[in-house]
């Protein structure tokens, strides 16, 4: 059953169970997971940049196969998941708002001379830091909601019996 799981994670056509999907899903898991942690010991140098950058590269390569996959066993489109990541963008947007980035862009238009003085810039940008702090506190996790609703949908709801558009159920 999970001995196709490579498939799941780098080919994105063709359709995938819900068992592979929530093995596929731990492991993408811990592949992010491990990213943090190797990309911390190796440090901030550019071979450690170039290696985040691909290892992240990799890791949404990796999420796209799987949802594709998944919404695919479902007849469904791509599109959900290419939505889901929309949503995810416009809540991350809001929260950063609501947060202080819009009083701060606000105070950088009422004068625009605090971009060049270093002092009144460091000054601007502790305060909008100090405001997300503040403010943002559970409403962060608003963020979360679009993936988590995509993700709760590909584990739980049964895929087509039947070969669809997309191919032959998995086996």
């Amino acid at each position: 059953m999970f001995a196709d799981l490579h498939k799941d994670l780098t080919r994105p056509p063709g359709r995938s169970h819900r068992a592979a999907f929530i093995a596929g899903f731990v492991v993408i898991c811990l592949s992010v997971w491990l990213q943090g942690v190797v990309i911390g010991a190796v440090g901030g140098h550019w071979a450690g940049f170039l290696l985040g950058l691909f290892w992240l590269g990799f890791n949404i390569f990796m999420i796209y196969s799987l949802y594709a996959r998944r919404l695919h066993d479902m007849s469904l489109s791509v599109g959900l998941w290419f939505a889901a990541i929309f949503l995810t963008l416009f809540t991350v947007a809001f929260t950063v708002a609501i947060g202080g980035g819009a009083d701060y862009f606000a105070a950088m238009n009422a004068d625009p001379s605090i971009a060049e003085d270093p002092e009144a810039n460091k000054a601007l940008i502790e305060k909008y830091q100090a405001d997300m702090a503040a403010n943002v506190g559970m409403a962060k996790w608003i963020n979360l909601i679009p993936a988590a609703l995509l993700t709760a949908f590909c584990a739980m709801r049964p895929g087509v019996a039947d070969a669809n558009k997309y191919g032959n159920p998995p086996a």
